[in-house]
């Protein structure tokens, strides 16, 4: 079908009929434009329109779609505008069908998108830790974290206080041991140490390191009796620790000194935002604390509250978590520092 050819017969034979272009599309309920575009070959006028066309000009059909006149004894020229009127109209259907399914599939995409991103909205405004008021303050403090160095000095033996493979400088001869029921499975021995004076104390303990109540799956989460706060999923927390590379509490102390670690986007994945938020859910405990990592001659951790006079030592050694708890208004930071440097793990 030659389309140009068409075209110049549509023109020819609205100039016999004397109409304009404006004038032929009124009457077939198209524009001037849309019958110039037919006659410069750009288009072919819709099938609907074909035998209005024809009766409008005062020819055949086939002589349209043939272009050109034909005696009625030409019956094969006949055949061939037939024939290339039906291919036409395959290729025009195809054209139309191929931007029918383009346009869903652009859709789909559409609303898959916008879905997708609802979603995550969804989840980063269900997720958000800043919803819980203490967590600014933990995220401040880890991140304010400060370095102790510790420098061991060796002492007389008769200077120590020994339990076990444990030596510390016997500040505590005025102080009582008191036998209190363990009752966490997690700690394989423990010491307390009570002054009757000064109420205060000291609790000695080791227990495998690292601590696997961190890894436990079926450990208990930090919650808060708070019913807006969507439950968490232990299983997110632990892969999430996993997937940073975090085997121990030392690890995920560290990490939660970086505040990137937990700015989730649009771009996060759905498991990330959730665990991100079980993650730092279970750390609220320490919101109150301030924190200071050890180096030096030991690897560690020590945490100070300061409203309710409690410092927090943990010293990381074979493969065991020792741990010093000092309590009583009598102890100060400076002094558990100086004392750390007598403490002696063999």
């Amino acid at each position: 079908m030659n389309i140009e050819k068409i075209g110049k017969f549509i023109a020819e034979n609205r100039k016999k009929v004397l109409l304009t272009q404006e004038e032929l599309g009124h009457k077939l309920g198209v524009t001037g434009k849309t019958v110039s575009r037919w006659e410069n070959g750009n288009y072919m006028p819709d099938l609907s329109l074909l035998i209005p066309l024809s009766q409008v000009l005062n020819i055949t059909l086939n002589e349209l779609l043939l272009g050109e006149k034909i005696s009625q004894n030409d019956i094969t020229k006949s055949e061939e505008s037939l024939e290339a009127t039906i291919n036409y109209s395959t290729k025009t259907i195809k054209k139309k069908t191929k931007k029918i399914f383009l346009k869903i599939v652009i859709s789909l995409i559409i609303i898959f998108f916008i879905s997708f991103i609802g979603y995550k909205v969804y989840l980063l405004h269900k997720y958000d830790i800043y919803q819980i008021p203490e967590a600014q303050q933990l995220i401040d403090n880890f991140h304010n974290a400060q370095t102790i160095n510790v420098k061991s000095k060796v002492l007389n033996d008769d200077e120590y206080l020994i339990l076990d493979n444990i030596k510390i400088r016997n500040d505590f001869k005025n102080y009582s041991e008191v036998t209190i029921t363990n009752n966490d499975p997690y700690i394989i021995k423990k010491w307390t140490y009570i002054d009757a004076n000064s109420h205060n104390g000291l609790i000695i303990s080791y227990s495998p390191y690292p601590f696997q109540n961190l890894f436990d799956a079926k450990g208990e989460l930090i919650s808060f009796n708070d019913s807006t706060l969507p439950k968490i999923n232990n299983k997110d927390r632990i892969s999430y620790l996993y997937s940073n590379n975090i085997t121990n509490e030392l690890d995920f102390f560290k990490f939660l000194t970086n505040k990137d670690n937990f700015k989730n986007n649009l771009f996060s994945r759905p498991e990330n935002i959730r665990g991100s938020y079980a993650a730092l859910l279970t750390a609220m405990i320490f919101a109150n604390y301030q924190i200071s990592f050890l180096k030096g001659d030991y690897e560690g951790y020590l945490f100070s509250d300061k409203t309710n006079n409690i410092i927090d030592l943990h010293i990381l050694k074979n493969n065991l978590s020792y741990n010093f708890i000092f309590s009583g208004k009598d102890f100060s930071q400076a002094y558990v520092e100086e004392l750390l440097n007598t403490i002696v793990i063999n």
